[in-house]
């Protein structure tokens, strides 16, 4: 998929992801994942990197 797909999808299911995801501040990694299944768009993997 080329275009951001955060676009598509709702702020309920970004904050879905977001929530299972560790304490970003007291975590050591600095990549986390974590994947939901969204209506319509099946299974979806969230990715973030600390800056």
């Amino acid at each position: 998929m080329g275009e951001n797909i955060l676009r598509k999808i709702g702020g309920q299911y970004i904050a879905e992801a977001l929530n299972t995801l560790s304490d970003t501040e007291k975590s050591k990694e600095d990549f986390m994942e974590t994947m939901i299944e969204l209506p319509l768009l099946g299974l979806v993997r969230f990715q973030y990197t600390s800056a």
